[in-house]
């Protein structure tokens, strides 16, 4: 199992571990507050809007699963960092990986972001995965930065993705090609 401790930006002493289905409440807790502290991510403050039973079925599956992987960033026992990196199990698709990533704001430039993001490049190269894939919207020049920092190129644009109240947000496409780059 995945868990190390290292130092962040700071000095403080955090740990990156795979998430356990005991980490279900807290999980949701956490996805309450990020959601309320940035408005770019597909949620709000009401959260991913799961149950603790279906939250905690999930970071089982997630725990269990040889092809994809849920990690947190642990802060003598607050998680104020999230990863997960889902693989396809469909034949054709298999080789293919979606990744999401968040970090509590108190936590932002800390370098945590980078340690979640490294591990799972390297996950996914343990796994033959040659595609990672994500969206960020396209105004968040914080995000896109660290992807691109790990090689991510934008490769498309889906467009009025997200609705915040009136108003619609485009969200750029991230690809992280681990083999041949076709772009």
């Amino acid at each position: 199992m995945l868990c190390y401790n290292f130092i962040i930006n700071g000095g403080e002493n955090m740990i990156i571990r795979k998430a356990k289905g005991s980490d279900a409440k807290a999980i949701l807790e956490y996805c309450k507050i990020i959601g309320g502290e940035t408005d770019n991510l597909t949620f709000g403050n009401q959260g991913v809007g799961l149950t603790l039973e279906q939250e905690k079925d999930y970071l089982d599956k997630m725990n269990s699963s040889n092809n994809s992987i849920y990690l947190v960033a642990d802060d003598e026992g607050e998680i104020v960092g999230c990863l997960n990196l889902n693989s396809f199990s469909k034949e054709r698709i298999k080789h293919n990986a979606e990744l999401g990533i968040s970090v509590k704001k108190d936590y932002w430039h800390k370098g945590i972001g980078s340690m979640l993001m490294k591990d799972a490049i390297e996950f996914a190269k343990k796994i033959n995965i040659d595609s990672i894939h994500l969206t960020v919207r396209s105004d968040n020049e914080r995000a896109k930065s660290l992807y691109t920092k790990f090689g991510f190129k934008k490769t498309g644009i889906f467009y009025r993705y997200i609705k915040i109240g009136k108003t619609f947000y485009d969200c750029d496409l991230m690809h992280l090609f681990l083999n041949e780059s076709p772009v």
